[in-house]
C-alpha cells in the first residue's frame, strides 16, 4: 500500500480543492479574514483528475510518482477459478456498472478545536470534538515530534460524528502548534463553507458487479470489481475493506471473487461515514438481485427469500 506524506499545510503542490496552504492567527475572526485577504499566492496550474474511472486510464495525470496509475493498492479476494466455472455453468448472468456517489457529512456542529501550550511543562493540550482521544493523539504526537506524555487530547460532547470526526485534521494540529508559537491558547471553528471544502468525505465507489444464477433462480456466484476513490491523500481504507467482506451480504452464495483498487484523485480524502463501506456493499448486491429478477421474470421477493442464508 502507498501512504503519501500528508502535512497540515501544503509543502509542494496543492492536490485538491480546499487543501490548506496558509494559517492565519488573529485576535478576532474579522481580523483573521482581513489578514487572509492580504495573502498572495502564485499558483502554476496542473492537470487534474477527479473521476475515479478516468484516474486509472493511461492518459490521466499522476498525483504521486510513488503510486503509478494513481493506484495506491490493488487487492483480490475469493476463488477466481470457482467463480469463473460457476459463471460458465450458469443459466442466467446479470451485470451492472454501479456508482455510489460521493457524500459529505454536513454535521450539525461544524468541526472545531482549541490548542493550549504550557511552556513550563513543555506540554500540549488539544480540545476537540472527536470520536476517540487516542485516535487523534497518536498521530499528533508523531507530527509534533515529542513524547506521548507531552500531549493531552480532550474529547467531551461531540455532537454528530458518524465516522467523519475520527481523524486528525490539519486544523487540529495547527491550533496546538500555533498555541506554542503565540504563547497563548488558539481556537478555530469551521464555517459551513469550510466544512464542504475540508471535512473528510465518503463513498465515491465505482463497481462492476456480476451475479450468476441457475434456471431456478439459485445464486451460484458473485463477482465484483471495485474502484474506490480515496482522494488525494490516503486517510483511510476502512470502507473498502468492509465492503469486500460483505460482498455476499445475507445470501447463500457459494463462490465469490472481488478485486478492489484504491484510486487517488484530486479530491478530498474519503473514509468511514455512516456504515463505512457497508451501505455500498448492500446497494450493490440488492441492485444485482433486482436486475436478475427483471431479466429472468422471477419475483424479486421470492428470489431473495429462496437465497437467504437459513
Amino acid at each position: 500500500m502507498f501512504h503519501g506524506p500528508h502535512f497540515p499545510l501544503v509543502r509542494d503542490k496543492v492536490r485538491h480543492l480546499g487543501e490548506p496552504v496558509a494559517f492565519v492567527i488573529a485576535e478576532t475572526e474579522a481580523q483573521a479574514i482581513e489578514a487572509a485577504d492580504l495573502i498572495s499566492i502564485e499558483f502554476r496550474p496542473l492537470d487534474a483528475v477527479t473521476d475515479v474511472r478516468r484516474a486509472v486510464t493511461d492518459t490521466a495525470p499522476q498525483l504521486w510518482a510513488e503510486a503509478p496509475g494513481n493506484i495506491c493498492f490493488d487487492s483480490e479476494l475469493g476463488d477466481r477459478v470457482a467463480v469463473e466455472q460457476a459463471f460458465s455453468d450458469a443459466d442466467y448472468k446479470v451485470s451492472l456498472d454501479l456508482t455510489n456517489n460521493r457524500v459529505t457529512a454536513v454535521s450539525m456542529e461544524p468541526r472545531g478545536a482549541i490548542g493550549i501550550y504550557d511552556i513550563e511543562r513543555d506540554h500540549y493540550t488539544l480540545i476537540a470534538g472527536s470520536q476517540g482521544s487516542h485516535r487523534i493523539k497518536d498521530p499528533l504526537v508523531a507530527l509534533l515530534g515529542c513524547n506521548p506524555e507531552q500531549v493531552r487530547v480532550v474529547c467531551e460532547d461531540v455532537g454528530g460524528g458518524f465516522g467523519m470526526r475520527n481523524w486528525l485534521f490539519p486544523e487540529l494540529a495547527l491550533v496546538v502548534w500555533a498555541a506554542k508559537r503565540c504563547g497563548r491558547p488558539v481556537k478555530w471553528i469551521s464555517t459551513r463553507s469550510e466544512a464542504f471544502l475540508s471535512d473528510m468525505q465518503a463513498r465515491d465507489l465505482a463497481t462492476m458487479a456480476e451475479l450468476a444464477l441457475d434456471k431456478n433462480g439459485k445464486f451460484m456466484a458473485v463477482r465484483v470489481d471495485h474502484l474506490g476513490n480515496v482522494g488525494a491523500h490516503t486517510m483511510s481504507f476502512v470502507p473498502l475493506a468492509n465492503g469486500v467482506r460483505l460482498v455476499s451480504s445475507i445470501y447463500d452464495i457459494p463462490y465469490a471473487y472481488v478485486r478492489v483498487r484504491g484510486v487517488m484523485t484530486n479530491t478530498l480524502s474519503t473514509g468511514p461515514y455512516r456504515g463505512a463501506g457497508r451501505p455500498e456493499a448492500m446497494f450493490n448486491i440488492e441492485r444485482l438481485i433486482d436486475e436478475a429478477a427483471a431479466q429472468t421474470g422471477l419475483d424479486r421477493i421470492e428470489l431473495r427469500r429462496q437465497n437467504l442464508i437459513p
